[in-house]
């Protein structure tokens, strides 16, 4: 859903008041990616009876089932965080997240090897090192939008504006999030 927003700031820079523009299509991304995460979850919740309908073992079923309900709250901050990475690109300021995810990546390791070996906390402890990683990417994110770079300063807002036009967003943002699925999908399917 996150791809209309590349086009529609890049739009929104192109005209005059471009600021209040993108930041609208920012804020309008975000609530319309939060949206979009309640169905996700209802699909994700009931994970493991799924997999054991389709023939997995119970077990390893019960097993990815902690650990895509544990990521859930990281996968929405990555959401969210998405969304501020392609604001700053359309910017020209794509090496912020990169460095962001460099080393947040870096210490997803470390997160990984705390939680995991020496917390023993195993497949919820790898579901909780993606959460903290996710989180990290978006709060530095946030903390550099909102408070360090006076010239992209990002004003949080669910006024009239971030609601309205919703329908370019969704009649951009739909399609692609298709069109991704559709290459992922075949992909595995040649893998196989």
């Amino acid at each position: 859903m996150n791809g209309a927003l590349e086009t529609l700031i890049s739009q929104a820079i192109g005209r005059s008041n471009s600021k209040s523009q993108s930041i609208a299509c920012l804020n309008r991304g975000r609530i319309i990616v939060a949206l979009a995460f309640v169905p996700i979850v209802a699909l994700l919740w009931p994970i493991d009876k799924v997999l054991v309908a389709i023939g997995q073992d119970p077990e390893t079923s019960r097993y990815a089932r902690v650990y895509v309900v544990g990521q859930l709250p990281g996968l929405f901050m990555q959401a969210q965080f998405d969304c501020n990475m392609r604001y700053l690109s359309a910017y020209k300021k794509s090496y912020i997240p990169m460095l962001t995810q460099l080393v947040s990546t870096i210490l997803h390791v470390g997160w990984c090897q705390l939680l995991i070996s020496h917390c023993r906390l195993g497949v919820c402890g790898a579901s909780l090192a993606i959460c903290i990683t996710y989180s990290t990417n978006f709060a530095v994110l946030v903390f550099y939008t909102t408070v360090i770079d006076k010239d992209e300063r990002i004003i949080w807002s669910l006024g009239r504006q971030a609601f309205s036009d919703s329908s370019s967003y969704l009649r951009l943002g739909i399609p692609g999030t298709l069109m991704i699925m559709l290459d992922m999908w075949c992909y595995e399917i040649i893998t196989l």
